[in-house]
């Protein structure tokens, strides 16, 4: 979900710059779903139920923003690309695949794991 920050940002950009559609009711579900994620951050990273519940519900208001606006810009930017491009590097070399979530989140996290 902390991926939604740089996925929002790309979105606005590109609309800016390429004049790509930007729908504000998708980027607010989006952004709202990012929030609730921040707040119950340490519930989520607990494992507790309420946590759970938020990300699940965050996860899904994701998608729907997603299928609201008809591509995937509200919940997937660069993050997304690195991800895949990362992917089938991994495929060529024989490593193991890591979680999406792990890849997406490098943006945010430790590099350590591309070596």
């Amino acid at each position: 979900m902390l991926a939604k920050y740089t996925s929002l940002f790309d979105w606005e950009f590109e609309s800016i710059v390429t004049n790509e559609e930007y729908l504000e009711k998708s980027a607010e579900l989006t952004r709202s779903a990012l929030e609730e994620c921040v707040k119950h951050v340490h519930s989520i990273a607990k494992g507790e139920e309420e946590g759970l519940y938020v990300l699940t519900s965050a996860l899904i208001t994701s998608g729907l923003a997603m299928l609201l606006y008809g591509k995937s810009h509200p919940a997937s930017g660069a993050e997304h690309h690195l991800s895949h491009y990362w992917e089938m590097e991994f495929l060529k070399k024989g490593k193991r695949q890591l979680l999406h979530g792990a890849k997406v989140g490098v943006v945010y996290g430790n590099e350590s794991f591309l070596s």
